[in-house]
């Protein structure tokens, strides 16, 4: 018990690591180390999680884990916050591509007849 305790407590102290990194990420905005540490740091969550259901937790560490969950949470709404705003610019993206498809023919027209009217200019000239 006191083992798994220790162990649990150490996990939880590298999840704090993580969630600090994650913090410095999120500032500069690099998105894909974050989800890389996202990755790295899943197997640590998953021996929390196996180790919670053996010994219930001392009131310190249970502080320190909601302390925690509540950080993670904050940095996923954040980052949800984030997703959704890429994801609004590359539908504005994705319409203005199509407006440009729409118009192109029209300058490709005009630039066809330039190019015509001016060989007749020179052949006149």
């Amino acid at each position: 018990m006191v083992a798994a305790l220790d162990t649990a407590c150490r996990l939880l102290s590298a999840l704090e690591e993580f969630v600090v990194q994650e913090d410095i990420l999120l500032r500069e905005q690099a998105f894909v180390e974050i989800v890389a540490l996202r990755e790295h740091a899943a197997p640590v969550v998953e021996k929390l999680c196996e180790l919670a259901e053996k010994f219930t937790v001392d009131h310190v560490f249970r502080l320190r884990l909601e302390d925690l969950l509540g950080r993670c949470e904050k940095n996923l709404r954040l980052l949800n916050s984030e997703l959704a705003r890429q994801h609004d610019e590359l539908l504005r993206v994705g319409e203005a591509i199509g407006r440009l498809r729409r118009v192109a023919p029209a300058y490709t027209t005009a630039r066809n007849g330039l190019a015509a009217g001016a060989a007749r200019f020179n052949a006149a000239a």
